[in-house]
């Protein structure tokens, strides 16, 4: 199994210096991947023509 969207962007804010990552920051932070990508989240209400849920393992993802 690969790496989800939420878990790249807390590893981002990470390496950028960020201590005591709430989830609203990894939320948002996952919304700018996401969208950057466009990635559907249908639970995050956004809508794109590649599904997270059927990403391949391998899928490169720019981080905005």
């Amino acid at each position: 199994k690969g790496d989800t969207i939420w878990g790249i962007a807390k590893r981002d804010l990470a390496a950028h210096g960020s201590t005591d990552i709430t989830n609203a920051e990894i939320m948002k932070r996952a919304k700018e991947i996401a969208r950057a990508n466009n990635v559907e989240v249908k639970e995050w209400g956004l809508t794109g023509p590649t599904n997270d849920r059927k990403m391949s393992i391998g899928t490169v993802l720019t981080l905005p």
